[in-house]
């Protein structure tokens, strides 16, 4: 992941760098926006990463311990954190940090889950009518629609013989 990751972040560079100066050449308006820009994708992505880091619950060695243990991680970070843990809706303050450009909501709602890092059930809210409800008989339907589409398990693996 972290290849991946490296990978889209050169290519997104050299993209936005043409794009930038095909706009507006070594202007410092230009400049300025492209250096913006490639230094939130950036942050984004170092405050992703690190929270894999900080949220892990490993203990057979210092390195993760010290990594969970770390407080030297970025205010951005930390504001989205503090929301987490305190029962709130994270969409909004990713979307105010202009982070879920980067990893959208469900990447970090699956990584702060995953990672089982959950606000204390005092904190927790109610939910309410006008968030998202899922109807799990229609997700349900429409995965066995999909599988419809590919081989069976066992034919794919047949047909790999």
């Amino acid at each position: 992941p972290l290849e991946a990751t490296s990978i889209a972040l050169v290519q997104v560079t050299a993209a936005r760098f043409i794009e930038f100066f095909n706009r507006g050449g070594h202007t410092d308006q230009y400049r300025g926006e492209y250096n913006r820009f490639i230094n939130m994708r950036f942050d984004s992505v170092r405050d992703y990463i690190t929270c894999h880091y900080h949220t892990n619950s490993r203990t057979d060695t210092d390195y993760w311990v010290d990594n969970r243990n770390n407080r030297n991680i970025s205010a951005q970070l930390q504001a989205t954190l503090r929301s987490w843990m305190s029962g709130q809706n994270i969409t909004e303050e990713l979307n105010r940090q202009s982070l879920a450009n980067y990893f959208p909501d469900t990447s970090w709602n699956c990584l702060l889950a995953g990672s089982g890092t959950f606000p204390p059930p005092e904190q927790l809210r109610p939910g309410n009518e006008q968030e998202d409800t899922y109807e799990m008989e229609k997700i349900d339907k429409f995965i066995k629609s999909c599988a419809l589409n590919f081989p069976s398990h066992q034919e794919q693996l047949a047909s790999v013989r």
